[in-house]
Parts: structure tokens; C-alpha cells; sequence
């Protein structure tokens, strides 16, 4: 199964915890390319990945416009 890259990059941003597990360092964790790539990740078909994906760039992207619309009004006034 090929991944989405949009859909994996929003799905491991809700995987701290289990990032965290798997990071080592004590004062800078990392997480090595190697570490992340032996993840299991149960997902669901290609084309479900891309909508999904799709759906929360336009979610995001709405959130961000209205953030922005909000931080303009407190500089107005």
C-alpha cells in the first residue's frame, strides 16, 4: 500500500506519544528516518488517504485565514 505523503505527515503530527516512546536523548530526543519508517501504520487506501488529506489541507487552511482575520481585528483595535 503506498502512503500519502500529506496524509502521513497529518497522522504521525497525532502520534507524539508513540513518538515519544520510541525517541532517544535526554535534553534533544530525535527520532531517527530508520525508527519512523519501521512504524506500523494502519491506514486506509490511497485514495482515501488523498481525501482525507485534501480535507484537512482545506480545514487547516480555513482555520489559518480565520486566525488571521482574528489577529487583524485585535491589531484594529
Amino acid at each position: 500500500l503506498q502512503h500519502d505523503r500529506r496524509f502521513l505527515r497529518y497522522f504521525l503530527t497525532t502520534q507524539s506519544t508513540k513518538l515519544n516512546s520510541i525517541a532517544t536523548g535526554t535534553t534533544f530526543t530525535a527520532v531517527s528516518v530508520q525508527q519512523v519508517g519501521n512504524l506500523r501504520v494502519a491506514a486506509p487506501s490511497s485514495a482515501e488517504q488523498r481525501r482525507i488529506a485534501a480535507y484537512l489541507d482545506g480545514a487547516t487552511g480555513k482555520i489559518d485565514r480565520l486566525m488571521g482575520l482574528r489577529r487583524r481585528q485585535m491589531e484594529l483595535l
